[in-house]
C-alpha cells in the first residue's frame, strides 16, 4: 500500500514538473524548427504549431507570442504576426525586448504602406532603445514617406479645406466686383493680404521639425539621400 502511494506521489510530482516546463519546451522546439533555412515554409508551419502550444499552455508568456509572430511572418502572414506582436507588447516588461517588438511591427507596417502606424511603432521602439540607429533610420524613412503619402482621411480633409478656401476666394472676388470704386480705395492694404490658415501653419511647423531632426542626424540623412527607392533597413529582430 505504501509502495502504491509512493508511486502515485512520484507521478504527481513528475506531472507538475512537466506542466511547469511545457511552455518553455514548446518554445525551444519551435526555435529549433525556425533555424532550418532549407524547408522554410514547412518548418515555419511546424514551429507555429509548437509556439501555439506554448501560448495555449501559458497565454501570459510574451516570448511565446513574440516567437509565434516571427514564425507567422516567416510563413508570409503579416497580419497574424502583427496581432501576436501586439499581444507580446502588452505582456513584455523588458525595454530591449519591447524595442524589438516595435521595430518588427514598424517594418511590417512600413512595407504595407501604413506609414502613420509605422511612425508610431518606431517612435515606441526608440523610446525603449534611443541608441538603435537602424530603427532611427527607419523612423525617418517612415516620416519622409508619410509626408509624401498622407493617410486618406488627411488627404480628404485637405481637399475639403482647399475647396472651401477656393469658395471663400470666389465669394470675396464677387464682393469686390460689386463694391464701388471709392470703397475699394478706402480698404486697408493689409486686409488684402491672404492670411495663413491654422492647418497650414501646423503643417509648416511639422516640416520644420522634420528638417531639424534630419539635420541633427547627419549620417542618417546621408543614407536617406543615397536611397533612391525609399527602402528601410529590412532587418527583423529574430525569435528569442
Amino acid at each position: 500500500m505504501n509502495r502504491i502511494c509512493l508511486i502515485i506521489l512520484s507521478l504527481c510530482i513528475y506531472a507538475l514538473t512537466t506542466s511547469a516546463q511545457n511552455d518553455r519546451d514548446y518554445i525551444r522546439r519551435g526555435n529549433r524548427l525556425m533555424r532550418d533555412t532549407v524547408e522554410i515554409q514547412k518548418q515555419s508551419e511546424k514551429a507555429i504549431i509548437q509556439y501555439r502550444k506554448a501560448v495555449d499552455h501559458n497565454p501570459n508568456n510574451p516570448i511565446a507570442h513574440y516567437n509565434l509572430a516571427c514564425a507567422q511572418l516567416r510563413k508570409g502572414n503579416p497580419q497574424e504576426a502583427i496581432n501576436e506582436f501586439q499581444k507580446a507588447a502588452r505582456l513584455e516588461k523588458d525595454p530591449k525586448r519591447l524595442s524589438d517588438i516595435f521595430h518588427n511591427m514598424g517594418l511590417i507596417l512600413y512595407l504595407d504602406k501604413q506609414y502613420d502606424k509605422a511612425v508610431a511603432a518606431y517612435r515606441e521602439c526608440l523610446r525603449r532603445d534611443p541608441d538603435n540607429n537602424e530603427s532611427r533610420y527607419n523612423y525617418l524613412m517612415a516620416m519622409y514617406m508619410l509626408k509624401k503619402n498622407p493617410p486618406q482621411h488627411d488627404q480628404q480633409k485637405q481637399d475639403k479645406d482647399n475647396k472651401q478656401q477656393q469658395q471663400d476666394k470666389n465669394q470675396k472676388d464677387r464682393q469686390k466686383q460689386q463694391q464701388p470704386k471709392q470703397d475699394k480705395d478706402k480698404q486697408n492694404p493689409e486686409d488684402q493680404k491672404p492670411r495663413p490658415r491654422p492647418d497650414q501653419m501646423s503643417r509648416e511647423n511639422a516640416e520644420q521639425l522634420l528638417k531639424a531632426v534630419m539635420q541633427n542626424e547627419k549620417n542618417t540623412q546621408q543614407k536617406v539621400q543615397r536611397s533612391q527607392q525609399n527602402r528601410p533597413e529590412r532587418h527583423l529582430h529574430k525569435q528569442w
